[in-house]
């Protein structure tokens, strides 16, 4: 590979690493940024757990319940 194709081949890599999706004219902004985002309300219980959990690994919540999750839908593929 030449000087000149190495440079256009990574010139076309680096503008590739830049792409985002766009957002869909009929999609809010807020719903959008949100479209990952997801919530839920724990018993007292559970959120004790999940703290118990996070705390335990050294974890953050948002860390804690993709572990949570990733176990989950590995074991139930």
């Amino acid at each position: 590979m030449d000087e000149a194709t190495f440079h256009q081949h990574m010139s076309e890599l680096y503008a590739k690493q830049g792409r985002r999706p766009q957002r869909p004219c009929d999609v809010g902004l807020q719903e959008w940024k949100n479209r990952h985002r997801i919530s839920a309300k724990l018993t007292p219980d559970h959120y004790s757990q999940l703290m118990d959990f996070c705390r335990d690994h050294g974890l953050n919540v948002n860390s804690g319940l993709r572990q949570i999750l990733n176990t989950y839908f590995q074991a139930n593929a």
